[in-house]
């Protein structure tokens, strides 16, 4: 079953998003990101915001994951530089998958320089590293509203 994204609320007190922010309650989110420190991080800041986090060391993990469980997920969040495959082969080979998800790019690289050399992405959600559980959630949940 997938999220109902119509279905996100403004955090009330009894809700774990306690700054204001939409309730992301049962979100299933796949987190890629080669460097495990920042993988974890970013999974136990969505956990924190009520989502349920997955995470991939790389490009090629995303992928199977998306192949064997896309059904299940809500959302992907993409590290745009990896070993294996950057993020941006990444995010071509979810198109070629059908990825209908939405999907926000994590990155050491401002926006600006990005979109410089990437252009075809500067309609997804940016979020620059480094950043706080705030920015990322709002990320989220802007990504999860627009689709």
């Amino acid at each position: 079953m997938r999220f109902d994204y119509q279905g996100l609320k403004r955090g009330s007190s009894g809700d774990r998003a306690q700054d204001g922010a939409l309730s992301l309650q049962g979100v299933q989110v796949l987190v890629v990101d080669d460097e495990e420190p920042i993988r974890k991080l970013v999974c136990l800041m969505l956990e924190s915001g009520g989502c349920q986090a997955r995470g991939a060391s790389g490009g090629n993990e995303a992928l199977a994951k998306l192949g064997d469980h896309g059904h299940e997920l809500d959302a992907v969040i993409l590290d745009l530089t990896m070993p294996e495959m950057n993020g941006v082969q990444v995010y071509q080979a979810m198109q070629n998958l059908s990825w209908q998800g939405p999907v926000v790019l994590l990155s050491g690289s401002p926006k600006y320089e990005t979109l410089r050399q990437h252009p075809h992405l500067g309609h997804l959600p940016y979020v620059e590293k480094p950043f706080t559980r705030k920015e990322l959630l709002t990320a989220l949940e802007g990504a999860l509203r627009s689709r």
